[in-house]
């Protein structure tokens, strides 16, 4: 039962937070938003609101004014008045001037038109600095044309609207309507028209305009004077005297029409600037903030209280509509709990003809199910105690349905599958029993094979190693060979060079001795030339008689040496022969000598590189001898390993028949199903 409260409650908050809490958020946005929303309309429709009223107000404005101001300026352009003001001259008063008649019956005229808003029509000479008036009235000796505010109008080509002011005859605020009078001519200023127009039905004009409860229009003047304003106090003021905001004031000043917020006596407001058409005036509309933000506030708090309500009403409908569904739901868990607890025979009540009616009808057949379960689980339990006792044979005697039949066709299979696999497995023992007793035949013979394999290596590893050996001796003979032939190779050669030096120094020899044979043949045409001069001189010594005679006798022993430089010339020439010959005897014998030297080095070079080329491959022979010893070392090794194996998978084998044999025994006590 607490169970089902706990249920009950879950149910019931999930469809009072669930629902009405979203709704309810919903609900709370919506109308922040809705709020925000109307008070942006609001804001906007006041402003909207705020400029029309400013722009038909200055429209309005505009019109009365304009009518002044062209009545003005046709006034002004008539050549009546040019020609009256061209005529006063001198010093002459205005009145006294030719034409004033018609220049004053057209004054009157013009302030007929709207006497209730026109208090005076009147013309200014320049040249005089005097005015005269439709009432009558003349200025004095001394009036100053050129200090009048609308003395500026003889500069422009357009009419112009002067700053209010107070009529000093009257009392009454006007303003002055004023066009400049020229020489058509020339366009030389001659003086001014003028209206003196009352600003009472303006003031009504603007007085009629009402915003909301609070709000109000200000009329201003181009230079910022307040022409209108709900209090008087604020009238004729300026706008720089006037506690407002600064964007007011350069709005006002500056000409720039839009909206603004400002405050005003320390009041917050919303405005709307607009210009006066092209008079420079501009009409300012208000109305207070605080009385827009009061219509926003009334009109969100309706939107709240109307929220609120429906918040609540949600609520209380979730809260009924929750109570009828548990209730129901309360009855299925009760018959869902005895359910769990094994109580199948149960009686279902009637429910509606909705959702929760069809749950407990699906309950009501689940109940029905479960008995057939209950069933089919016994049924199973019983195959699978007989699965246990090793009984393969079973049958299943209930027609399953839904699930179950998985279950059904699972445990056929694992009896077909299991027989199958049974008989494998007894065909597979034979089998192995059959093949291990095969392996441990040949097992045995392996042993025996290997046994003999190992005493067969190691003969021939002994024999390899007295190979190794003598080949180790050989490439030493052959190392010692090559060292010794390598250094016969260098004594030869050094011969070799010996000779080659010799060969070089008899030819030298030869070379001196055939210059030495030409010296001596100098000698001896020496001696034959001295020989000759000495039989001249005999010759001579003769033709001298005695004087001669010492001279003959010199003669005579220069000769006598002539004879025996000549004949020892003769016997150096023979000598120097003789040796010449024996020199390049020497020479060839030398030269043969030094060629079969150069053929001794060559073959004991090659003999040499022979012995190099034995002493290596027996190094690679020895070599490879290690290799071959290191490779029947390990075939010894895997020989007398696979002797071990080979016992050892005899015993193996053994091993293995003796448990196919167990294994088929163990099969055996199976009761299979042979369908």
């Amino acid at each position: 039962m607490s169970m089902m409260n706990k249920r009950k409650k879950r149910i019931f908050t999930k469809l009072l937070f669930g629902i009405s809490a979203p709704v309810i958020v919903i609900l709370i946005l919506s109308g922040f938003l809705i709020t925000m929303q109307v008070g942006k309309s609001m804001e906007h429709q006041s402003m909207e609101n705020l400029n029309s009223a400013s722009l038909a107000a200055a429209n309005q404005v505009d019109s009365f004014l304009t009518f002044y101001l062209a009545e003005m300026k046709s006034a002004a352009a008539s050549q009546q008045v040019e020609e009256y003001l061209k005529n006063a001259t001198g010093n002459v008063r205005m009145p006294d001037s030719k034409g004033y008649p018609e220049i004053k019956k057209t004054l009157d005229k013009i302030q007929a038109t709207d006497k209730d808003n026109i208090l005076a029509a009147w013309v200014a000479d320049l040249d005089l600095s005097q005015v005269t008036q439709s009432d009558n009235f003349t200025s004095e000796d001394g009036w100053d044309i050129s200090s009048r505010p609308w003395y500026r109008a003889m500069e422009l080509d357009h009419p112009i609207l002067t700053e209010p002011y107070v009529d000093a005859s009257t009392g009454q605020v006007i303003v002055s309507a004023v066009c400049g009078v020229f020489d058509s001519s020339t366009g030389k200023p001659l003086g001014v028209m003028g209206l003196d127009i009352k600003l009472s039905q303006l003031v009504t004009i603007m007085s009629n305009y009402k915003i909301g409860t609070g709000g109000f229009v200000v009329l201003a003047t181009e230079g910022g004077q307040i022409v209108y304003h709900p209090n008087n106090d604020m009238i004729q003021k300026n706008v720089s005297e006037v506690e407002i905001s600064d964007n007011i004031k350069q709005a006002i000043t500056g000409q720039a029409a839009g909206s603004y917020t400002y405050s005003m006596n320390k009041e917050n407001y919303f405005g709307a600037v607009n210009k006066v058409g092209n008079s420079g005036w501009l009409v300012l509309s208000s109305i207070p903030r605080s009385e827009v933000l009061a219509s926003r506030t009334a009109v969100t708090v309706t939107i709240v209280s109307v929220f609120l309500l429906g918040s609540v009403l949600l609520v209380l409908l979730i809260i009924l509509i929750s109570r009828r569904l548990t209730k129901p739901l309360k009855n299925l868990s009760n018959v869902a709990e005895q359910i769990a607890e094994g109580k199948l025979d149960l009686a279902m009540e009637n429910f509606d003809n909705d959702e929760i009616g069809m749950v407990a009808a699906s309950l009501g057949n689940t109940v029905l199910q479960l008995k057939d379960y209950v069933n089919y689980i016994d049924e199973i339990t019983s195959v699978l105690n007989q699965i246990a006792d090793k009984n393969l044979a079973f049958r299943l005697e209930y027609d399953y349905k839904g699930n179950f039949e998985k279950v059904k066709n699972a445990l056929l299979k694992i009896s077909s599958t299991l027989t199958l696999t049974m008989e494998r497995i007894v065909n597979a023992s034979e089998q192995v029993a059959y093949g291990s007793q095969n392996i441990s035949g040949s097992s045995q013979a392996l042993a025996q094979g290997a046994t003999e394999q190992a005493s067969a290596v190691e003969e021939l590893a002994a024999t390899i190693n007295d190979i190794s050996h003598n080949i180790d001796k050989n490439a030493q003979d052959s190392t010692s060979a090559n060292e010794q032939a390598v250094v016969a190779t260098g004594e030869l050669e050094t011969s070799s060079r010996h000779m080659e030096a010799l060969v070089n120094a008899m030819e030298e020899i030869s070379e001196n001795s055939r210059e030495i044979s030409k010296i001596i043949k100098t000698i001896e045409d020496i001696a034959f030339q001295t020989n000759i001069l000495a039989l001249n001189a005999a010759v001579e010594a003769a033709r001298a008689g005695e004087a001669g005679k010492g001279f003959a006798v010199v003669a005579d022993e220069v000769r006598n040496l002539a004879s025996k430089s000549s004949e020892a010339a003769q016997n150096t020439t023979h000598l120097i022969e003789n040796s010449i010959q024996s020199v390049m005897n020497g020479s060839g014998l030398v030269k043969d000598a030094a060629e079969s030297l150069s053929t001794a080095v060559v073959s004991t070079r090659s003999v040499s590189e022979m012995i190099e080329r034995i002493s290596e491959a027996s190094v690679r022979q020895s070599e490879a001898i290690r290799q071959v010893t290191a490779g029947i070392d390990q075939i010894s090794a895997v020989v007398q390993t696979n002797s071990a194996t080979a016992e050892e998978s005899a015993a193996a084998s053994k091993e293995l028949s003796d448990m196919a044999a167990v294994l088929k025994e163990l099969v055996d006590e199976f009761q299979l199903n042979r369908n």
